[in-house]
């Protein structure tokens, strides 16, 4: 992913050393491929899910997303990925979807996304959110403010992550972006314009972070199975 530079592992950090904000990104089939069979596993709600998308590329970023989560609690714990469960459960209909959580340690919290075959996962204590895109997306000018699709791009990741992090549903965040306006804060989240943002980009793709503390970026999932017993 030429044009920004990942670090591969915290410099004069081990896992577990603290609870870093990590976040990774890179192609589902480098995850998919170092991977051991039980992280590849899934609840039976979530394989369900798995298993009804239609396309390959759909399926391998559904579930490289998922493992990615997995090594990046094992790595901020010092714990075996093995020993992470993941949740999600609509608040409103109680279905298998909405903000993924951790089954237990609530010092961390999780977002990931996914575009074509690229795969993007945040995890960290407090407020963390991630939005990745294709270069083919383009979102039109009626949505989101922007002269250019560079700019309307980028607008819509602030949008879906203002959303991901809990603070308002999408078309709210698209029309508060509209008129140049932030989210009001709200209990338990920090003021949205404290939070720390780092947008990327290189060919093909665009991604923005949001998170509570500084954020680590890697793009090596190998690096990450140093706490695995595999």
């Amino acid at each position: 992913m030429a044009g920004h530079q990942f670090a591969d592992s915290p410099e004069g950090l081990a896992p577990g050393d603290s609870l870093l904000t990590t976040a990774l990104i890179c192609r589902s089939e480098h995850i998919l491929s170092c991977s051991p069979a039980v992280l590849q596993t899934l609840p039976p709600p979530m394989q369900e899910r798995h298993d009804r998308l239609r396309r390959s590329i759909d399926r391998h970023s559904f579930l490289a997303a998922r493992i990615a989560a997995k090594l990046l609690w094992g790595w901020a714990l010092g714990r075996d990925p093995a020993e992470c469960q993941l949740q999600q459960q609509c608040p409103t209909c109680g279905g298998p979807h909405g903000r993924p959580r951790f089954a237990a340690n609530g010092a961390l919290t999780v977002s990931w996304s996914h575009s074509q075959d690229l795969v993007g996962v945040i995890v960290g204590p407090g407020c963390v959110a991630i939005d990745v895109e294709s270069g083919s997306t383009d979102p039109p000018p009626t949505l989101t403010r922007g002269r250019t699709p560079q700019e309307r791009l980028d607008n819509w990741l602030l949008a879906e992550c203002w959303t991901k992090a809990g603070y308002c549903e999408l078309d709210e965040a698209l029309s508060l972006i509209r008129r140049s306006v932030s989210p009001p804060p709200k209990p338990g989240i920090p003021d949205p314009r404290r939070l720390h943002l780092c947008h990327l980009a290189w060919t093909g793709a665009r991604a923005l972070l949001l998170s509570q503390e500084p954020c680590t970026l890697m793009s090596d999932p190998s690096s990450l199975l140093t706490t695995s017993s595999f």
